[in-house]
């Protein structure tokens, strides 16, 4: 917490947390930003602070500074205190940006996945789909959001084979098996799946994420293979005949 005028030079410093800072507030007391930080950083600090006292609203900041080698990531409020000095609240938000970066990276990975992802609440009602569902199924984000994943079931596996899958679900358990559905076009197509629940803090079951792969491709080459290789095994038996 500190107080600067117009000039952005610290008059005011009453640190909560002192290893936030970049000097220490001895240091600091009398010098301007620009002694401080570099020039890009300066022109967003100069403007904040005219912007707080020209208009005396509350201007949000976000900005990163490096301290002892370690860069940190801030987030500051500026408020109107006088003529000429703006009541500057920083908060670390270092943990934040890091979350934030990693869900980014995440989300990009997960979008980018050749393998269809899927997440459902606990009652089944779809809550989100990746770019690979729509590849493999004909069904668009706008078309499978809050519809139930029946919308791809076929009549190749019995009712007992659902009754088993979502008993494992839950009571806890990870389901991983071969599953054969039905396209938006209505053809078939086999996938290997695997699906698990997802807890909360307390252990409380709050989504299920299904990661499936489409091996029909897959199937029709084993297919082919074996239809060769008893073919071929036809032929060395009856030139041995």
């Amino acid at each position: 917490i500190f107080v600067v005028d117009r000039e952005a030079r610290y008059l005011r410093i009453a640190p909560t947390n002192p290893s936030g800072l970049v000097l220490a507030p001895e240091e600091l007391l009398g010098k301007r930003m620009y002694d401080v930080f570099p020039e890009e950083m300066y022109t967003l600090f100069s403007e904040a602070i005219a912007k707080s006292l020209d208009t005396e609203e509350t201007v949000n900041i976000e900005y990163p500074v490096e301290i002892r080698g370690k860069e940190s990531w801030f987030y500051a409020s500026l408020s109107k205190l006088g003529e000429n000095q703006v009541y500057w609240i920083a908060r670390d938000i270092t943990e934040r940006k890091q979350a934030e970066e990693q869900l980014i990276r995440l989300s990009a990975a997960i979008e980018q996945s050749p393998e269809a992802i899927v997440i459902t609440n606990t009652d089944g009602e779809i809550q989100y789909i990746n770019p690979a569902f729509t590849v493999n199924t004909g069904y668009t984000a706008e078309e499978a959001l809050g519809q139930n994943p029946r919308i791809l079931k076929s009549e190749e596996q019995p009712p007992a084979f659902y009754a088993e899958m979502w008993e494992a679900l839950t009571s806890g358990k990870i389901w991983e098996g071969r599953i054969t559905n039905q396209r938006k076009d209505g053809t078939l197509f086999t996938e290997e799946a695997t699906i698990s629940p997802v807890r909360d803090i307390n252990g409380n079951t709050v989504n299920y994420v299904a990661v499936k792969r489409d091996i029909s491709g897959e199937l029709v080459q084993e297919e082919e293979l074996r239809q060769a290789q008893k073919m071929e095994a036809v032929g060395e038996l009856a030139g041995g005949v």
